[in-house]
């Protein structure tokens, strides 16, 4: 699971991350997300988003859906975004 994967372990914020992802209509469990915090940690790409940070993490989700900045890549099915780095 992408809470686990992306070192957010507050309830609270991945019960508004799992309403917000059911609010735009995506998947819970976004492996994409994980790719995305792991290559701007490694300095490859900045998305925003680090491990652990659960303010991004709960925004990921409106930015993914409307495909805003980073999202049009975060929207991608994982092994398509990993292919692009």
């Amino acid at each position: 699971m992408c809470d686990a994967e992306c070192r957010v372990g507050d309830v609270e914020v991945l019960v508004k991350f799992n309403a917000a992802c059911d609010e735009w209509g995506l998947d819970t469990i976004p492996a994409v997300l994980a790719l995305a915090m792991d290559l701007t940690e490694r300095g490859i790409e900045d998305f925003g988003v680090r491990f652990g940070q659960a303010d991004a993490y709960v925004t990921a989700s409106e930015v993914t859906a409307t495909r805003s900045g980073v999202g049009d890549e975060l929207a991608l099915p994982w092994h398509e975004a990993a292919h692009r780095h």
